[in-house]
């Protein structure tokens, strides 16, 4: 047996102390409320094909492109998802995402024990690049590519020692054809190993045989990709989708590492890290046997570097190594050994602690924080109304709102996009960008597809007035919107706006329940003195109707504030102070921002009563929480009272 041949593990007590603190870690980055957009046309299309016994041919849920190609390449892993949620709902998706985290936990560690590392090292090189997959741990198909990677790679190391492993390869393609569009790491690793082995063994012997043989199961994986529902279509899928410059550029975590907001990021450092303690591990740590996994490991890392969505791929692989780029002398006490497992399991305890109270650090100024259930961008309240109108017809979407109104309301109603790009191609998508970017853009989008109602995503008011650094063309679509006299805003939240032209709801109420003066982004503060008793009126029954909306509670202050009703208007700060505020600004983009503008409004009403002391406490307090803010600044220089 060569020296990169798996070696027998036995857990000991101190592998079982870390494998409880880094099950706590994956259960920290797992328990998050569903946010991503793509679950919900996962969720849609798993309960037709339920439904129908069969695969979609043609697109069903957007009227924009519909009877255009519909490949469902994630069939498999929507009918398991739709099964789960139909079994345990929210939190069946929930838990399948924190189950593969605990899955990942335990693999990494292991994985990293049995290529010899330490106790501590191989535990904290597995937090590392849990840590780091963490920020891609959605409730997706694509979380079963990172188990079956593993599975490869595992079963590629077991056949050095016992080739018949190879078969098992052909079987785990199968599946995973079916799961997900990451298939096509599974021959190209096969490939990838099987020519390292050869190249090791300088093509003779053992190992050049062990090579073929490899490379030969490399080419029945490739032919096991056609045993799907779509055959060569889906096979070419993948390759197709990445074709596109357009979306590449245009989808976040299709970007590199480099050329987007990941740069800035906590994973984007550990990325580096963890790249460096592999590199070093390659370069002077390697053994016989070990090429064919650097040349695997370096295939991912090239794919990481193109996409920061391949991150978690190559941290994944490069675990094993990496737990092994500083070896310790291999007598080195038991004392010592116990330091390092207590340094490492506290490390690992505050890190849990952290994501626990704070968030995750998806972001700058990003967390994604513990708990179950929706995530604040999710339009639930929009789809709530529409669903209790009985909406029915075409709707305009945004880009993340429409898997969700799909799901939701579908077949009453069809969307106009979503994240399915190649549904949509690049055209479809084009003409979509541009009714986002101007208010004739719209019109024309909505003259060559009429709606009867729109569910839209909004930024919140500080987009429109208070900050102009800010993008102020995120107004535009609501702009584009409301151009057409016959649309009217009839629900919004801090996430959502919906609209509705008269006649799309079977009861008919709609345009009784349409606002027509006040309005999230457009219409929040300065109301002509006629429209401002109505605008009150809209307000407090936006506030009836959403209690937790710090919009419809802002625009109450405001009106109230301008009505002169001074008392009032501090009530609905008040109230806006007892809520989740911090969850909303992250959403609004303004993470520092919201906090000092309410304690702006709120000085600025005290300076109406008079109440200087109270005014100046106000205004330093909102400079303490944003030191940019402007307004803030404006009125503490001018406060006369």
């Amino acid at each position: 047996m060569d020296d990169a041949s798996p070696r027998r593990w036995r857990p000991g007590v101190a592998d079982a102390f870390l494998l409880a603190a880094l099950s706590a870690l994956a259960l920290s980055l797992g328990l998050a409320p569903i946010t991503n957009n793509d679950i919900w046309l996962h969720l849609a299309t798993g309960d037709w094909i339920l439904s129908q016994g069969a695969v979609p041919r043609t697109e069903i849920f957007s009227f924009v492109a519909a009877g255009r190609p519909y490949i469902a390449h994630e069939w498999g892993s929507q009918v398991l998802l739709a099964g789960i949620y139909a079994a345990a709902g929210l939190a069946g998706l929930v838990g399948y995402k924190t189950g593969i985290a605990l899955l990942l936990s335990w693999a990494l560690f292991a994985g990293a024990r049995t290529a010899g590392a330490p106790p501590a090292r191989a535990a904290l090189a597995a937090a590392v690049g849990l840590f780091v997959a963490g920020a891609h741990l959605w409730a997706r198909p694509h979380l079963l590519t990172w188990l079956a990677l593993l599975a490869c790679l595992a079963l590629l190391s077991h056949a050095r020692r016992q080739p018949r492993w190879l078969l098992a390869l052909i079987p785990l393609q199968i599946v995973w054809t079916n799961l997900h569009g990451g298939f096509i790491l599974g021959p190209a690793m096969a490939a990838t190993w099987g020519v390292g082995r050869w190249l090791e063994a300088r093509g003779r012997g053992p190992g050049a045989t062990q090579g073929m043989l490899t490379l030969a199961a490399a080419g029945a994986m490739a032919l096991a990709c056609m045993v799907n529902p779509y055959g060569l279509r889906l096979v070419s899928f993948p390759f197709q989708l990445t074709a596109s410059s357009l979306f590449m550029e245009a989808v976040y975590e299709w970007r590199s590492p480099f050329t987007s907001g990941y740069v800035n990021t906590t994973m984007f450092a550990l990325f580096v890290v963890m790249g460096m303690a592999w590199l070093i591990s390659a370069l002077t740590g390697r053994k016989e046997g070990d090429l064919p996994r650097i040349l695997v490991t370096a295939g991912l890392a090239v794919l990481a570097l193109r996409m920061n969505r391949n991150v978690p791929l190559f941290m994944l692989a490069a675990v094993p190594a990496a737990a092994l780029a500083f070896p310790s002398r291999r007598h080195t006490g038991q004392r010592r050994e116990r330091v390092e497992i207590t340094l490492v399991a506290l490390l690992l305890a505050g890190t849990t602690l952290l994501v626990a109270f704070w968030g995750y650090p998806y972001g700058l100024h990003r967390f994604r924080p513990l708990g179950l259930g929706l995530g604040p961008r999710v339009p639930a309240a929009a789809c709530d109304t529409l669903e209790r109108l009985q909406v029915q017809g075409n709707a305009f979407t945004t880009y993340g709102e429409g898997a969700y109104t799909a799901w939701r309301l579908w077949p009453r109603v069809r969307i106009s996009m979503d994240s399915r790009n190649s549904v949509y191609g690049e055209d479809l998508y084009l003409a979509y960008r541009q009714a986002l970017r101007s208010v004739q853009g719209m019109k024309d989008y909505l003259r060559r597809w009429p709606v009867d109602l729109a569910v839209v995503a909004h930024m919140g008011p500080f987009r429109h007035g208070y900050l102009p650094d800010l993008d102020r063309d995120a107004d535009l679509p609501h702009r584009g919107l409301l151009a057409d006299a016959g649309l009217l805003l009839l629900d919004f939240d801090d996430a959502t706006a919906a609209y509705i032209r008269p006649g799309a709801d079977s009861r008919g109420t709609a345009a009784a329940e349409a606002y027509r003066i006040i309005h999230p982004v457009l219409a929040w503060s300065g109301f002509p003195a006629g429209d401002l008793p109505g605008a009150i009126t809209e307000a407090r029954r936006a506030v009836e109707r959403r209690p937790r909306s710090v919009a419809a509670h802002w625009i109450l202050a405001n009106a109230l504030a301008q009505a002169g009703e001074t008392h009032a208007a501090l009530a609905q700060l008040q109230a806006i102070e007892q809520m989740d505020t911090a969850a909303v600004a992250q959403s609004w983009g303004v993470p520092h921002t919201l906090d000092a503008a309410r304690l702006g409004l709120e000085a600025f009403m005290h300076q109406q009563r008079h109440d200087c002391p109270a005014a100046r406490r106000a205004l330093e307090k909102a400079l303490r929480h944003d030191p940019d803010y402007q307004p803030a600044k404006d009125l503490l220089a001018h406060l006369d009272c």
